[in-house]
């Protein structure tokens, strides 16, 4: 049966400290990277809600595909690095025209997938990524 609780206490921050304790820093992970920014070395399969910030190295020229949907699209697997490592990035459409070879991307909210035995790292749909493009011809720091 649930017990009903008055507006005024469940506005109360302590509330919810003492109702719902947080037992181990597990429950923590299933948003993972939503606040920290992550390196490439540290994404694994499967993590979600992850923010990276990275070169761009390699722009594939884009293929035409016909999606699961029934509609054709654009895709190009962008390659971007950080300090630690490298991995393939999927970009859509008009995401790919955003980018160049030595432009720095943010991502927010990306998902890490594996795709024929490699990593890759989605923007999800409700995730965003910016460009600056002020880092073209520059060496990686």
């Amino acid at each position: 049966m649930a017990v009903p609780y008055k507006m005024e206490i469940l506005r109360e921050p302590e509330f919810f400290k003492f109702h719902f304790p947080i037992h181990s820093p597990s429950v923590l992970t299933r948003g993972e990277g939503l606040s920290a920014q992550k390196n490439i070395s540290e994404l694994k399969d499967k993590m979600k809600g992850i923010t990276i910030k990275a070169r761009v190295m390699e722009v594939p020229p884009k293929k035409l595909v016909n999606t699961r949907y029934g509609y054709e699209a654009y895709v190009s697997n962008v390659l971007i690095a950080d300090k630690t490592g490298n991995i393939r990035l999927n970009l859509w459409n008009n995401q790919i025209d955003e980018v160049s070879v030595g432009d720095t991307v943010s991502i927010e909210k990306a998902i890490v997938t594996t795709f024929f035995g490699e990593l890759q790292l989605r923007v999800s749909r409700s995730g965003t990524m910016s460009v600056d493009t002020s880092t073209r011809g520059r060496q990686i720091a």
